[in-house]
């Protein structure tokens, strides 16, 4: 018993006290201070009507607005092939008694003797360009149209020389040159593109006129040397057509490379010299080609700094 009994009062003791323990209840839990003004459902709406991030475009990769009034200059290269036709000289001999036949001035006797000159295509070689443009752009989505004009100074030119014989004459002394030139070109144009980001991409036609001087002398130098000359010029007008691709450097200034080919058709030029040599009535054509870089501002930014 006495055993019992050691053992017994605390085991009592610690059984009413794990009673006690699970009997309580468990302290009242705190709640989360809620900030000043605003509430659950007002956090809750800016959560989810904050804006979505997206990628930040790069520099230099918007579509550009091609739209409006431009100005600027060009400088390049230019040649071209000036086509001569057939032509003759008009030569007034007379057969002196007790002489070789020769040319000699008017006298009794005289006689006139046409000698043929043969058609020729003669080359200019390479020259420099330069010169101005304005225009207007119109774009609609990504595909642009537009008009421009430029002026350019050019100096092309070309020559050949003939010596030309008569069986009639009996002469091999007569030498005939016949030469070209153009320093000037104006031309109007339609321009058809496609934008890609800060590029244009375009096709160009439409008028060209230039002006054309043509030379004829010719040479004598058998019995009474000498020479005559005979010149005309008028206007020409032709086709030009070509391409090319700009690049926005800013919104403001462009920077392009363009290529075209010019064709101007056959024109009659009327040619005549003196009693002695006359030439008849020639034509000739000019077909040239150009490769041009060319800057262009457009005229608002002028005036939206």
């Amino acid at each position: 018993m006495n055993w019992n009994k050691r053992f017994f009062l605390p085991s009592l003791f610690l059984g009413l006290l794990t009673a006690t323990s699970f009997g309580q209840s468990p302290p009242d839990a705190q709640p989360v201070p809620e900030p000043q003004g605003v509430s659950q459902t007002q956090t809750v709406t800016q959560i989810h009507s904050a804006p979505e991030e997206g990628p930040v475009p790069r520099s230099g990769s918007a579509l550009l607005n091609w739209s409006g009034f431009y100005i600027g200059g060009n400088v390049g290269g230019i040649w071209g092939d000036y086509g001569f036709g057939d032509s003759s000289v008009d030569v007034t001999v007379r057969q002196p008694r007790g002489l070789a036949p020769g040319i000699f001035p008017d006298g009794p006797g005289a006689t006139v003797v046409t000698i043929e000159v043969p058609a020729f295509h003669a080359n200019t070689g390479g020259q420099f360009i330069g010169g101005v443009q304005a225009g207007y752009n119109r774009q609609f989505g990504s595909f642009v149209f537009g008009l421009e004009g430029d002026a350019v100074g050019l100096s092309l030119s070309a020559s050949r020389s003939f010596t030309l014989h008569s069986d009639m004459l009996n002469v091999d002394g007569l030498t005939a040159t016949r030469s070209a030139s153009s320093d000037w070109m104006l031309t109007g144009r339609v321009r058809l593109g496609y934008a890609w980001k800060r590029f244009l991409f375009y096709g160009t036609g439409g008028l060209a006129v230039s002006n054309m001087t043509v030379d004829a002398i010719d040479f004598a130098s058998v019995a009474s040397p000498g020479s005559r000359g005979a010149s005309d010029d008028t206007l020409i007008a032709g086709w030009t057509g070509g391409g090319g691709a700009e690049f926005a450097v800013s919104d403001a200034v462009s920077i392009s490379a363009e290529y075209r080919h010019t064709g101007f058709g056959s024109q009659d030029f009327s040619l005549s010299g003196d009693s002695r040599f006359m030439v008849h009535s020639t034509h000739t054509d000019l077909n040239e080609d150009q490769v041009t870089l060319r800057v262009n501002i457009r005229v608002d930014s002028l005036f939206h700094r």
